[in-house]
């Protein structure tokens, strides 16, 4: 109980969105990007690189999980040309979950992405 104490609010909520996080990643995701994010082969591209996370991608990260990717994804010289479904299942609180448990987890940075966050930065999304 002492350590929940020296935690500030928003440390606890961000663990809390990791956990549940890595929960929907491993019923999502990991079938393709493998649990450790590694990615499969010439199919799937790998989420374990920082540099993937940058904040001025989170559009494009939601928007693809959201609607799904069509066209190749060109990292580090290899193309992966693998189409990518969307998933539309995926609420707000859902999106905001996995991508503070991605960022976290893959950028190594402790990053905390709220719903209210994830809604505004959707609007820039077309299906």
């Amino acid at each position: 109980m002492a350590l929940a104490a020296c935690q500030s609010a928003q440390d606890i909520r961000r663990q809390q969105y990791i956990s549940e996080g890595q929960q929907l990643y491993a019923q999502h995701c990991s079938g393709c990007h493998q649990p450790g994010g590694q990615g499969f082969e010439r199919l799937y591209p790998p989420l374990n690189r920082p540099a993937l996370w940058a904040e001025t991608k989170r559009v494009e990260h939601l928007c693809g999980m959201r609607h799904g990717i069509e066209k190749p994804l060109t990292l580090n010289g290899i193309t992966y040309r693998q189409p990518m479904p969307g998933n539309t299942a995926l609420t707000g609180p859902d999106l905001a979950m996995l991508l503070t448990y991605l960022e976290n987890t893959f950028a190594g940075q402790p990053r905390f992405i709220t719903a209210s966050e994830v809604e505004q930065l959707m609007q820039g999304c077309r299906p």
